[in-house]
């Protein structure tokens, strides 16, 4: 059996919480791309905290990280949800303009 001795697992949570941090100020500056690699970045430590056991005096320390990085994904979605309303709004608006244009055209017939 090869089993993994659990790990002290302090730097990579603390880090998983920044990565999240990173996420939420890079939606919040409509910076899409550091988003989705901060997302990349936080899954791949993910997998590899996952591979190793936590130390059994670690375990309080993994709740709270993991309810903080899940509190931050939520901040993260709702300012995507927010951004994804506010461009709605905007291509609405810009359809709305394209339609009063083209009626506008065919009364002035090209004046």
């Amino acid at each position: 059996m090869n089993e993994t001795a659990p790990q002290d697992c302090t730097a990579p949570l603390s880090a998983l919480v920044a990565i999240s941090m990173q996420m939420l100020a890079s939606a919040q500056l409509e910076d899409w791309e550091r988003v989705r690699a901060a997302e990349d970045e936080r899954r791949e430590l993910l997998d590899t905290l996952f591979r190793t056991p936590p130390r059994d005096d670690q375990a309080e320390l993994w709740t709270a990280t993991l309810r903080r990085v899940l509190d931050i994904n939520a901040q993260v979605i709702a300012v995507i949800r927010e951004r994804r309303r506010d461009t709605a709004s905007v291509l609405g608006a810009v359809r709305r303009g394209q339609r009063s244009q083209a009626e506008y055209a065919k009364y002035t017939d090209g004046v």
